[in-house]
């Protein structure tokens, strides 16, 4: 009888162990996970300028072992011993590695996966999160069809603003990504196939594509929760970073 109840207080001690570090977790609405690289230092800066104006959201700069060369770490930085390479599977790994971090050492509703290059307007973002589901979210803009070597085609979005709940990325952590595919058509194909998940399309207003040009302070409406920077001058961050954030 004694055994019993010396079994049964190991076992209450040990749930309650597990209940104090879970409520330890610190909890954000939103985690932004950015694939990064050190061939983007003026926007590593441009997001060190931001990324911490929003209690609710938490960013993390994810790099590889090579790609982190020159880089002062900051509590912000998650860097992995993974090569990259031009292809695909560095960057999988590494994002999963990123999401096993965030998976152990908070808790959140939904996880926003990006690239360094994209600019984020965090109270938009957060409005448009208020509308989403909680559960079985694959979010962004569709980007299909994309036909592998068998000709199957496969149901995908962009890399550069998905938006996926936890319950997603705990599957992604366990499950088998594919190494054969471009990164965000490999995730993709896992969430819509393995998963059986739809896509949930971003409105058109959600995003502005600023595309070999520079982004003007007249084009701003305050609505776009986010803007694609691509092959754009520094201007566009200066003026984006002006209007949302008031950073001069």
């Amino acid at each position: 009888m004694k055994t019993i109840w010396l079994l049964l207080f190991i076992v209450s001690v040990l749930l309650l162990i597990r209940s104090v570090s879970k409520m330890e977790k610190k909890h954000y609405t939103c985690i932004i996970v950015v694939v990064a690289s050190n061939d983007y230092n003026n926007c590593r800066e441009v997001w060190n300028k931001y990324m911490n104006k929003n209690e609710n959201v938490k960013v993390f700069l994810v790099y590889g072992s090579n790609t982190s060369e020159g880089i002062v770490p900051t509590e912000n930085d998650l860097i992995f011993d993974i090569k990259e390479s031009y292809g695909n599977e560095g960057v999988i790994n590494k994002t999963i590695k990123a999401f096993e971090y965030i998976n152990e050492n908070f808790t959140y509703d939904f996880l926003v996966r990006t690239n360094i290059t994209t600019f984020w307007d965090f109270d938009q973002l957060l409005l448009k999160l208020n509308t989403l589901p909680k559960e079985r979210l694959y979010y962004g803009q569709d980007d299909s069809q994309y036909c592998v070597s068998d000709c199957e085609h496969v149901k995908w979005v962009q890399g550069i603003d998905v938006i996926i709940t936890p319950d997603v990325v705990n599957e992604i952590c366990k499950g088998n990504i594919r190494k054969d595919l471009p990164e965000d058509v490999a995730f993709g194909y896992f969430i819509t196939n393995d998963l059986g998940i739809n896509i949930t399309d971003q409105e058109k207003n959600e995003r502005v594509d600023v595309v070999n040009r520079v982004f003007k302070a007249d084009e701003y409406t305050g609505i776009p929760t986010h803007y694609r920077i691509k092959n754009s001058e520094q201007s566009s961050y200066d003026i984006l970073l002006r209007l949302i954030y008031d950073i001069q």
